[in-house]
């Protein structure tokens, strides 16, 4: 805590002066117990009495009594409290305008002519009128200066709040350009995709073109070998057996036979014809003759089944 101190005597204003030094000026009785006082860094004057630790103390050794200073308490100390002699100043000046050549004519007239010629009342009077003017131009100049001090801060608020939105038009600016490139990626990724499935479209086309193509060959070759399959089965007509059609399954050729014996139609490859009608014979031997020419089934060739007469 601070220990300096203000103190006003008959109008003046004195200090800083240390604590101790403001104890003894009143213990000694040459500063009443109602003096006004004022702790720096405080805001309100108030009589000593009201402050015990400055009545109370043992007198000490002190310095004699400073001589008043022009100098005020920290305005930035006291925010919205100026001293009661804050224009101590100005009576200064008006002093020395006074005493010398430097006061202003007109005011000075004024003051003459307001006292009826009495000196001493003039100058009581322009020094009066004089504080005012100096008190209401330190005033101005003390708006001026907030004024500009306002200013100062607003313009340097809109050049913060003109870099936060450079920032944040930046930030946006970045994030579209992100979301850009992820966009052309996706799409780009989109139509390798779709390039791909095209491709592979076309690949299974032409495969199954390809096997359209080998079908109907084959089943062109079929068609032609159509009546020695015929020829093959003919034995067998005379049991029920007939030759309807042919197919493909997996690309290999089957004839499709009605089966008597089995009461249903069967698949026969082509490649196991022969063996088919072997089988179904034997089931049948007990007809040993052709049943167009009535030949020996001894004398029929058991490869093709064929008759060698008809």
């Amino acid at each position: 805590m601070s220990k300096h101190w203000y103190f006003n005597q008959d109008g003046a204003q004195y200090g800083p002066v240390e604590e101790t030094e403001l104890v003894r000026l009143i213990n000694s009785g040459d500063l009443p117990p109602g003096t006004p006082v004022l702790r720096e860094g405080s805001k309100h004057w108030s009589p000593a009495r009201n402050h015990p630790y400055l009545t109370d103390k043992e007198e000490p050794t002190l310095k004699p009594i400073p001589k008043p200073t022009t100098s005020e308490p920290d305005r930035t100390e006291k925010p919205g409290k100026i001293s009661l002699h804050a224009d101590e100043k100005f009576y200064e000046q008006v002093v020395a305008e006074l005493g010398g050549d430097s006061r202003k004519q007109g005011l000075w007239l004024k003051a003459q002519t307001k006292a009826q010629g009495d000196i001493d009342k003039a100058r009581f009077l322009y020094a009066e009128w004089r504080v005012e003017q100096m008190v209401e131009k330190d005033r101005e100049r003390h708006q001026e200066e907030e004024e500009k001090l306002r200013a100062k801060k607003e313009v340097e608020r809109k050049r913060e709040l003109k870099a936060a939105q450079k920032r944040e038009d930046l930030t946006r600016k970045r994030a579209q350009q992100h979301m850009d490139e992820e966009r052309k990626r996706l799409e780009k990724e989109a139509v390798e995709r779709e390039r791909e499935a095209r491709k592979e479209k076309e690949v299974l086309a032409k495969k199954k073109a390809q096997q359209q193509a080998e079908d109907e060959a084959g089943l062109n070759s079929l068609i032609e070998t159509r009546e020695k399959a015929t020829a093959c089965v003919a034995s067998l007509f005379r049991f029920g057996y007939e030759v309807l059609s042919c197919k493909f399954v997996n690309g290999k050729p089957f004839w499709i036979i009605r089966d008597p014996h089995l009461q249903k139609l069967v698949d026969v490859p082509q490649d196991g014809l022969v063996r088919y009608v072997h089988q179904q014979m034997t089931l049948y031997s007990y007809m040993l003759n052709c049943p167009r020419c009535d030949t020996p089934l001894e004398e029929v060739r058991e490869d093709t089944w064929e008759c060698p007469k008809c």
